[in-house]
């Protein structure tokens, strides 16, 4: 039993949650991380995968409570009038852990002000208002300050040329828990020959899923080379409300363009 639900009903939850939304009358929903990184600052430790991280740090930033965070693009042309986006829509916890989204417009390398009361952001996408089919032109970035983002106080990213953000974590909202499906990784050679050790960490302790740890436990993991990709199944693994799960690599090389993608499929659903 997970969660009082026979392991039977779990793995027919993809479909329950496609054809109706509810899993034995729960509401659920499909969730799935996306996650990118090329630039890392040690083969020694846990490199978090998020485009942002360009080989500073290695860990993912996380928001404050009372902290005002900006928009703003490296490109003029994410604007209203401009090549490339002017809308986004950030997922995000509040104050109190709920899940929450929000709708802001772009004004290109000028920084918008988005307000506080974040406290983690699961993801941002973004579009153009008026005109369809549209990429970003620039990096845009969530930041904690009113100006040039900085690789310390950016909290998300989308890459030029894309349109959602991916930053392989996932914070669980207050009522609710996830259970993980799957997840696929795969790695590119642009820089130096590396190999990588690939794994996925969450704030639970592996003999129960009652209550959030202290530091990221394995779930996780397998080593790969250069141009390979490795796809596994996490059984419905479940993390309670509270918990994060990431996706991590270190890497035998930190060159520039040591290429890891992954993505990560989960369902969450109403406690």
């Amino acid at each position: 039993m997970i969660n009082q639900y026979p392991i039977t009903d779990l793995y027919t939850a993809d479909y329950e949650v496609r054809h109706t939304g509810k899993i034995n009358g729960k509401t659920a929903e499909i969730f799935t991380l996306l996650g990118y990184r090329r630039q890392w600052s040690s083969t020694t430790s846990q490199g978090d995968i998020a485009t942002y991280l360009v080989g500073g740090q290695q860990k993912i930033n996380t928001p404050a409570v009372g902290t005002t965070y900006y928009i703003n693009s490296t490109s003029v042309q994410d604007a209203t009038g401009g090549s490339g986006v002017d809308r986004l829509r950030i997922s995000y916890l509040d104050s109190t852990g709920a899940a929450q989204i929000v709708d802001a417009n772009l004004n290109g390398t000028t920084a918008v002000s988005i307000g506080s009361g974040f406290t983690f952001i699961n993801m941002m996408e973004s579009w153009h208002s008026t005109t369809d089919d549209r990429e970003s032109a620039g990096n845009i970035t969530i930041s904690s300050i009113n100006g040039v983002a900085t690789e310390a106080t950016t909290m998300e990213m989308i890459r030029a040329g894309g349109n959602r953000s991916r930053s392989a974590r996932y914070k669980v909202p207050t009522g609710k828990h996830a259970h993980l499906i799957d997840y696929h990784v795969s790695t590119a050679k642009l820089g130096a020959p590396a190999t990588y050790e690939v794994n996925a960490r969450a704030l639970v302790f592996n003999d129960s899923a009652d209550g959030i740890a202290t530091s990221y436990h394995f779930l996780k993991g397998v080593m790969m080379v250069d141009g390979a990709q490795h796809t596994d199944e996490f059984h419905y693994k479940e993390l309670p409300a509270g918990s994060i799960v990431k996706l991590c690599v270190i890497p035998s090389s930190a060159a520039d363009g040591n290429v890891v993608t992954c993505s990560l499929d989960m369902i969450v659903m109403d406690d």
